[in-house]
Order: C-alpha cells, then structure tokens, then sequence
C-alpha cells in the first residue's frame, strides 16, 4: 500500500493503520469469496511516498491527478 499524503495529515502511523486494515479485509475477502487461507503474516507492505507538500486545503485534486498521473507512468 503506498500513500500519497500531499497534506501528511495526521503522519506516517496513520496511513500505516489503514494499511493493515486493508491487509486484514484482503485476507477476509479471500477467505470468503475464494476459499482461500492467507497467513496473517503475509500482510500488505505500507510504504509512505515521499511527495511535495501543498501549502493549502483546496489543492488536493490537483495535486492527486498529478500524482497518479506520475505514478502510473513510471511506478518505480
């Protein structure tokens, strides 16, 4: 899971809550709708993306859209 946090509200630990949640209804989903056991070891990796910071609350599309744009042109 990787978080693109232009705001870094509320920092790293709460986007690494929200991964392991993720985590765990990943695993819930795959023992419900494919019958399949994952070990609760093998869960989802949080990584909190190093981005630039936007200086105000009403930016957030733009810089999501420009993000993503980013991301999905050379994800590495």
């Amino acid at each position: 899971v990787i978080t693109f946090d232009s705001l870094k509200s509320g920092g790293g630990q709460k986007h690494a809550r929200v991964a392991k949640n993720l985590s765990f209804w990943l695993r819930c989903e795959a023992r419900v709708k494919k019958d399949v056991e994952v070990n609760e070891r093998l869960s989802c990796e949080h990584v909190d993306a190093y981005i630039p910071q936007q200086s105000n609350f009403s930016d957030c599309g733009v810089y999501v859209i420009h993000f993503f744009e980013r991301f999905a042109s050379d994800p590495d």
